[in-house]
C-alpha cells in the first residue's frame, strides 16, 4: 500500500499540484498523506478527502491541456495548438444575502469579445535615468494583457533569472519566470510573452513587478531597473513599459429553449451580416452585426422603417459598409425611426452619392453614432426633422462629408470627441449646414478637431436657425487648414459669427470666441438739470457703443441683455462728472427687471464724491465702480445722479464709460 501512495505522490507532483500547507511532511510514507490520499483500484483514481490547492499556472492534463488562472478569467490551454480557450460565464451572487435574491443576484450568461491587438506604451517618451520595475497601474478599459516589453537599465548575467508578478491588493493573480539563458546588457529590450492572457477590468488597480532571482540560491536579489518615462495622467516619473494587449467586452447572450432543451448557438436579437443581402428584409428591434467589410451592389440600399435600425460591428477597421456606385443613397426613409450605429465605418464615394436622405417619423426620433468613421464620402446627405442627434468618437476622413440638417428639430445635436482629416481641397461644402426650414430648439454642440480643405467652411448656419440664445455652441474646437489655425478666416463660418445672439463659442483655437458684454461711452455731452436737491435724475449724455455681444445699447446709455447665458456680469464704470465746486454728488446704477416689470436700485453701486475745485473753470468729481450684477433676458442698466447740496446742474464728460462683461 505504501508503494501505491508513493506513486500517487509522484503523479501529483508531475501534474504540478501543490498540496495545502497542512501537508508539511510531503514525501514517501508521509503520515499526513496516508490519512488523506488513497488510491481506489476500482475506478483507477487517486482520491483525496481534503481540498487540494494549486498554483496559478497549475493543472496539467498530460501534455495536452493546461488549466490556469488569468485574473478575471480562467483559461484552458491546448498545449498542441497553444490556443487559450475560455468558457461562457453565468453566475449567482451570494444567496445568503437577502438583497441578492432578486434579479440583481443573477449574472446573465455572457461571452467575451476581444478587440484588435494593441501596444499600450506606459511612460511616454523615455527620460534620462532609471526606475525599478515595481508600481501600480489602473487601466481605463477592460484589458487582456498578452505580454510586456521593457528596456533594461542594468546588466543581467545569465546566472540571474527574472520573476514577473501581478498583484491585486495583496492577492497574487499572475506569476511567471524568465530563464534569461543568454543574459541582457544595459539598453537591451526584454520581450516577455505571458503563458496565457492576464485580464483585468476597467478601473482595477494592479501592482506589477519584475524581481531578479539568483539561479543558484533561488534568492531574490532586488527589483529590476529599467528606463523611466512620464505618466501621461499624473505627470510623474514612472517605469517605462509596453503592454501588449487586446481590450475586451463581455456581451450578454440570449438563449432559446423548448422545454428542457436549451441551445446556446442562437443570439435571438442579433443578425450576422456577411453580405449586403443579409439586411433584407429590415427588422426593427434586431441588431445587424457587420462581420467584416460589407460591399453594396449597384441596386443595394437600406430603407429605414419607422421602427428604426440598429447596426454594430467589431470596430471601424474590421467592420464597415462600402458603396462606390454613382448617384446612390445608402440610407433613406420617408418616416424613419431611431437610428443607432456603433463601431463600424461607412464609405459612399460614388459621384453624386450620399450616406443619408432620411426624414423622422414624428419628430421625436434619435440618431446616435458611436465610434463611426466616414471614409471618402462624397456627402453625408440630409437628416430631416429628427428629435435629437448624438455623435461620440466619430471620424470624417477624406472626401467632402457635408451633413445637412433640415426641418424642425425638437431637440439638439451633440458631436463630441470627433475628428475630420484629409478633406477635399476643391469642395466648397461645409461640414455642417442648414437645409430648408431648419430650426433647432435645443443646442448644436461640437468640440470637433477639424483640418478643413482649402475652400471648405466648417459650418453654414444663421442665427435664425437657433431661436434660443446661446444654443450654437462651439467649445474646445481646433480648426485648421493644412494644420494652421484660421481664426481670421471668414470662410470658416460665412453666415454667422461669434457675436451673434445664437452663438456661444469658447476655448476654441482657429475660431473666434464669444465674450458676452458691451461698452457704452459718452460721445457728446449733455447737461443734466437738477431741479431739486437730494433727488435722483437720469444722467444725460449722448452715448456710443462698442463690442456688443448679446447686448443692445441706445444713445441714452442703456445696455440691454438680450441673451440668457450667462446671467452673471461684472459692471465696470469710469465716470467724470462736472458740477459746482464743493457740491456733494452721488451716482448709482439702476436695473430694469423685465420679468417683474420695475426698476431696481443697485444701491451697492452708489458712490458719493465731492466736486473738486480745480484751477480754472472745470470742477469735477471722479467715480470708479466695479461690482457684480445679475441680468436676465431683456434686463438693462442705466446711470443716475443726485446733488446732495442743492440744485446745481451737472454734466457727464466725454470719454466717461461703463461696460458689462460676463463673469467666468
Amino acid at each position: 500500500m505504501t508503494n501505491i501512495k508513493n506513486l500517487c505522490l509522484f503523479a501529483i507532483v508531475a501534474t504540478s499540484i501543490n498540496l495545502n500547507a497542512q501537508f508539511s511532511g510531503v514525501g514517501s510514507g508521509s503520515s499526513e498523506l496516508d490519512r488523506y490520499i488513497q488510491f481506489n483500484p476500482s475506478n483507477q483514481r487517486i482520491e483525496s478527502s481534503k481540498a487540494i490547492g494549486t498554483t496559478l499556472n497549475s493543472l496539467f492534463l498530460g501534455d495536452q491541456h493546461k488549466i490556469s488562472s488569468g485574473g478575471e478569467n480562467v483559461f484552458f490551454t491546448n498545449l498542441t495548438s497553444d490556443i487559450n480557450f475560455f468558457p461562457v460565464w453565468s453566475g449567482l451572487k451570494d444567496q445568503s444575502i437577502a438583497a441578492n435574491r432578486d434579479s440583481t443576484g443573477l449574472i446573465l450568461p455572457s461571452g467575451r469579445v476581444y478587440g484588435p491587438y494593441y501596444n499600450l506604451l506606459l511612460g511616454g517618451n523615455t527620460q534620462s535615468g532609471s526606475l525599478p520595475y515595481d508600481g501600480f497601474n489602473t487601466f481605463p478599459v477592460n484589458i487582456s494583457g498578452l505580454g510586456i516589453s521593457t528596456v533594461t537599465a542594468e546588466d543581467l548575467p545569465n546566472t540571474i533569472r527574472l520573476d514577473y508578478r501581478i498583484h491585486i491588493g495583496t492577492k497574487l493573480i499572475y506569476s511567471q519566470q524568465l530563464d534569461n539563458s543568454m543574459g541582457y546588457s544595459i539598453g537591451d529590450t526584454i520581450n516577455w510573452w505571458f503563458d496565457h492572457p492576464v485580464e483585468v477590468r476597467t478601473g482595477t488597480t494592479i501592482r506589477a513587478s519584475v524581481t531578479k532571482v539568483d539561479k543558484t540560491t533561488d534568492l531574490d536579489i532586488g527589483i529590476l531597473y529599467v528606463n523611466q518615462g512620464i505618466d501621461a495622467t499624473t505627470g510623474l516619473l514612472r517605469y517605462q513599459t509596453t503592454v501588449h494587449n487586446r481590450v475586451f467586452e463581455d456581451k450578454n447572450l440570449a438563449f432559446s429553449a423548448t422545454g428542457a432543451d436549451i441551445t446556446t448557438d442562437t443570439l435571438i436579437n442579433r443578425i450576422i451580416v456577411n453580405e449586403f443581402s443579409d439586411f433584407y428584409p429590415i427588422q426593427s428591434g434586431k441588431l445587424y452585426f457587420l462581420d467584416g467589410i460589407i460591399y453594396a451592389g449597384e441596386d443595394d440600399s437600406i430603407v429605414i422603417p419607422s421602427g428604426g435600425i440598429y447596426i454594430g460591428g467589431y470596430g471601424f477597421d474590421l467592420s464597415g459598409i462600402v458603396d462606390t456606385f454613382d448617384n446612390k443613397t445608402l440610407f433613406s426613409s420617408a418616416a424613419s425611426g431611431n437610428i443607432l450605429f456603433d463601431d463600424f465605418s461607412i464609405e459612399t464615394s460614388g459621384s453624386n452619392s450620399k450616406v443619408y436622405d432620411i426624414v423622422g417619423d414624428n419628430g421625436t426620433e434619435t440618431i446616435e453614432l458611436t465610434k463611426v468613421k466616414y471614409n471618402d464620402c462624397t456627402s453625408l446627405g440630409v437628416i430631416d426633422g429628427f428629435g435629437h442627434g448624438l455623435e461620440v468618437n466619430t471620424g470624417r476622413y477624406g472626401g467632402s462629408p457635408s451633413l445637412t440638417l433640415k426641418g424642425a428639430w425638437s431637440g439638439g445635436f451633440k458631436i463630441t470627441t470627433s475628428i475630420a482629416r484629409n478633406m477635399s481641397n476643391t469642395t466648397t461644402e461645409p461640414l455642417f449646414k442648414a437645409g430648408t426650414g431648419f430650426v433647432m430648439q435645443s443646442r448644436f454642440f461640437t468640440d470637433i478637431n477639424a483640418d478643413l480643405g482649402l475652400l471648405q467652411p466648417l459650418l453654414d448656419f444663421q442665427s435664425s436657425n437657433f431661436p434660443n440664445p446661446s444654443t450654437l455652441q462651439l467649445k474646445g474646437c481646433l480648426i485648421t487648414r493644412n494644420g494652421v489655425p484660421i481664426a481670421s478666416d471668414s470662410n470658416t463660418n460665412p453666415n454667422i459669427t461669434h457675436k451673434d445672439i445664437a452663438s456661444d463659442w469658447a476655448e476654441n483655437q482657429g475660431l473666434r470666441n464669444t465674450f458676452v458684454g458691451g461698452t457704452v461711452k459718452v460721445t457728446s455731452e449733455e447737461q443734466t438739470n437738477i431741479n431739486a436737491g437730494s433727488t435722483w435724475y437720469d444722467l444725460e449724455g449722448i452715448f456710443g457703443e462698442a463690442g456688443l455681444q448679446h447686448f443692445t445699447a441706445n444713445t441714452d446709455g442703456e445696455l440691454t441683455h438680450i441673451g440668457n447665458s450667462p446671467r452673471d456680469f461684472t459692471l465696470t464704470a469710469s465716470l467724470i462728472v462736472e458740477g459746482l465746486a464743493n457740491n456733494q454728488l452721488s451716482v448709482r446704477f439702476q436695473k430694469w427687471n423685465d420679468s417683474n416689470g420695475f426698476f431696481e436700485n443697485l444701491d451697492y453701486t452708489e458712490q458719493r464724491r465731492q466736486v473738486n475745485s480745480l484751477v480754472g473753470t472745470r470742477d469735477v468729481a471722479i467715480f470708479y465702480i466695479n461690482i457684480n450684477v445679475l441680468l436676465d433676458k431683456d434686463d438693462f442698466v442705466k446711470l443716475q445722479v443726485k446733488n446732495n447740496n442743492g440744485n446745481g446742474n451737472v454734466t457727464l464728460e466725454s470719454s466717461s464709460f461703463y461696460m458689462l462683461s460676463g463673469r467666468k
